[in-house]
């Protein structure tokens, strides 16, 4: 192998061949096609120059980065650039210039250039992943050309199309650089970025649906042997979190932090004062000051307190169809407004000749955002999972398709293989390493290449594979999941104790069409002589009600309680299949965090499991119910401490004349309750 090396320095018109000052023993080549990741890695291309003065000018005079190319013959070998810098030593001579080529990759890290969203608008087409047919709606041809790549010479013809759509993919300008994009973009649908021998882009997909050796190796180089390393992988499974995406039209994303005055007990807003000729915000005419758009707007369950609970999963994905909405004086008017999917940049001016003022100041559009995050778990029976959050999987099958991806590539990939070999291969060839000596037999991808020009043998490094095969997976709900189970719990409690009462109501009407316009209620520990159907006696020993039905005390609400839990535990274990809810008296063992116990020995109290402890979930309001009827029972103790062990309920239209302190009337024309104090 001969190899030709030009250097092409800036403002030049045509390279430098340095050949011929190229030492011996010099040359080495590393390739990496990607990391344990499946992220891009960057090559390198390593070799020293004898000295020159022509092209040592050349070096130092340099300001930019010096396009390399390695040839041998009409074969590429390496493109890429030298950097511009310099170490040399001379004593009694100048010694070798040891320069160092990475690969032509290094534009992707640059920062983003300009904001960008593709589709440009929430709802629009989304767009294709890869598209070499159609690189204008081609998520990566676009991120190159952002880049500074030209498509036609700087991407490989081999380049494939991936037709997987993304619902939406945003940037910022400055925050991030093209290589984390596409890396991880690329990388959660099963693919990987490289530049190859030409330094041109290029796509390899890891994520192999048919797996075929090219080659089976069964002899290797002496000087290093044959090499296995396995890995420890403290894992046993691995799970993908995902993002279920909404639209959320005419949403508020931005609100300015104009002064509210609430002292006199209405919102007024006394407005921010802008001089005349100035601009709000201040100085944006001179620099960029951004609006940045924030999520919480968006939780619109906990704003209007429908839930008691902030979701946490809420995240902006993009947003568009802006609208400024602002009160202001009459002189105060928009001098600019430009809109990204994540800020916006707009610009207020005093155009009067005084000082005037703006009251307040916010932006609405049509927000796209992760409304839940959603969990999938590859790995049979898996309680270890490696967990990753993904950035830009949107449906529940790619989830599932790179979850069992990793997990296969874990369960294969940390087999590691050492070779060498004077045969050439390529980056990503699929080979069968078959090893006589040790009987070791696996099928592996190469994904590291390294060679001494000067050497015989080439060193490989390669992984072992295997063609994906979904894998068992756990489809797991989220923590607003499980809260909403537990509310829909409570609520069937509350619903039930409120069904009771309605229902007591009801067979104590049924009861009085009978009898002569009263009720008695008894409050004593023991059972009472009943006066007719539909009497009370509440059991003060454990504040347990019971009605007469003619020949029996029957209890009439702790039944129906137990048999709402009772359901509501039924259809809790075919929600999810995350949570267990226990009814019984002492604390259960828990199988798992989120699991319920209603405590029958404490008024059915809810308990939810935190991983460590039952921790007490009851709401609020019901606590306060209880609170409220356990005052009921203290005053009704006090009435009755000084009545004849009987409470009179009249149940009637009109107020009736009370018999003593602590009598009860049941309005029958609005169902209200009340009791005689003495005097009302």
């Amino acid at each position: 192998m001969t190899l030709t090396v030009t250097l092409h320095f800036p403002g030049d018109g045509s390279p430098t061949d340095v050949t011929h000052l190229v030492r011996d023993h010099s040359k080495r080549i590393s390739r990496r096609l990607m990391n344990d990741d499946r992220r891009s890695v960057i090559d390198f291309f390593a070799f020293s120059l004898k000295y020159n003065a022509t092209v040592f000018s050349k070096l130092l005079a340099a300001t930019d980065k010096i396009v390399t190319t390695v040839t041998d013959g009409a074969t590429p070998v390496f493109k890429g650039y030298v950097a511009p810098t310099l170490e040399a030593r001379a004593h009694e001579r100048v010694d070798p210039i040891e320069l160092e080529a990475l690969d032509n990759s290094w534009k992707l890290d640059r920062p983003i250039q300009a904001s960008f969203a593709y589709p440009s608008t929430v709802g629009g087409t989304a767009l294709k992943i890869c598209d070499p047919a159609d690189t204008g709606n081609s998520i990566v041809h676009l991120r190159l050309q952002d880049a500074g790549y030209t498509i036609a010479t700087d991407v490989a013809a081999s380049c494939p199309t991936i037709s997987q759509t993304i619902e939406h993919i945003a940037g910022t300008e400055g925050e991030r650089n093209n290589r984390e994009i596409l890396d991880m973009l690329l990388s959660e649908y099963g693919y990987a970025l490289f530049f190859d021998a030409e330094g041109k882009f290029d796509i390899y997909r890891w994520d192999k649906d048919t797996v075929t050796p090219t080659s089976t190796i069964t002899s290797f180089g002496t000087e290093h042997g044959f090499r296995i390393t396995k890995r420890d992988n403290e894992y046993d499974g691995f799970e993908t979190e995902w993002s279920d995406l909404e639209i959320l039209e005419d949403a508020l994303l931005y609100r300015d932090n104009l002064p509210v005055d609430t002292s006199g007990g209405s919102v007024v807003f006394p407005g921010k004062a802008i001089a005349a000729g100035d601009y709000y915000p201040a100085d944006g005419d001179v620099i960029d000051i951004y609006q940045v758009f924030r999520t919480e707007w968006l939780d619109l369950a906990y704003l209007s307190r429908e839930s008691r609970l902030r979701n946490e999963d809420l995240a902006l994905i993009a947003s568009s169809n802006h609208v400024v909405t602002f009160d202001a004086d009459e002189d105060v008017v928009e001098d600019s407004a430009s809109f990204e999917a994540k800020r916006a940049k707009v610009l207020f001016q005093n155009t009067g000749a005084g000082t005037e003022k703006i009251y307040y100041f916010e932006i609405h559009g049509t927000a796209l955002y992760r409304a839940s995050r959603r969990y999938e778990k590859a790995g049979d029976g898996s309680t270890n999972p490696e967990k990753y959050v993904s950035e830009y999987i949107y449906d529940q099958a790619s989830a599932q398709r790179h979850a069992s991806a990793m997990h296969l590539a874990r369960l294969y990939g940390d087999i590691t293989c050492g070779f060498e070999d004077r045969q050439v291969y390529e980056l990503g060839e699929v080979v069968s390493l078959q090893e006589p000596k040790t009987g070791f037999s696996q099928t592996a991808i190469i994904i590291e290449i390294d060679h001494e020009f000067d050497k015989p043998m080439w060193r490989y490094v390669a992984i072992g594979i295997a063609e994906y095969l979904l894998q068992p997976i756990e489809s797991i709900g989220t923590l607003m999941d499980i809260i909403a189970v537990q509310q829909a719990i409570t609520t069937a409690i509350a619903s039930i104790a409120l069904a009771d009462a309605a229902q007591a109501i009801t067979d104590a009407a049924t009861a009085q069409a009978t009898a002569d316009g009263k009720v008695t209620t008894f409050y004593q520990a023991t059972a009472p002589t009943a006066e007719g159907v539909g009497d009370l006696w509440v059991d003060t020993d454990d504040d347990r009600l019971y009605r007469w039905n003619g020949s029996n005390w029957i209890e009439i609400q702790d039944a129906d309680i137990a048999q709402a839990i009772a359901d509501a535990a039924t259809a809790q274990s075919t929600a999810d299949g995350k949570i267990v809810s226990f009814y019984q008296t002492s604390a259960p063992t828990a199988e798992g965090v989120g699991d319920l116990w209603v405590d029958t020995d404490d008024g059915n109290k809810l308990y939810r499991w935190s991983g460590s402890a039952w921790v007490d979930v009851h709401d609020a309001q019901i606590d306060q119910a209880l609170a409220d009827a356990a005052q009921a029972i203290t005053d009704a103790a006090t009435a009755q401490a000084t009545a004849d062990g009987k409470v009179t309920t009249f149940y009637q239209a009109t107020a009736p004349t009370a018999d003593g302190i602590g009598d009860l009337w049941i309005d029958t024309d609005t169902d209200r309750l009340y009791r005689w104090n003495g005097s009302n």
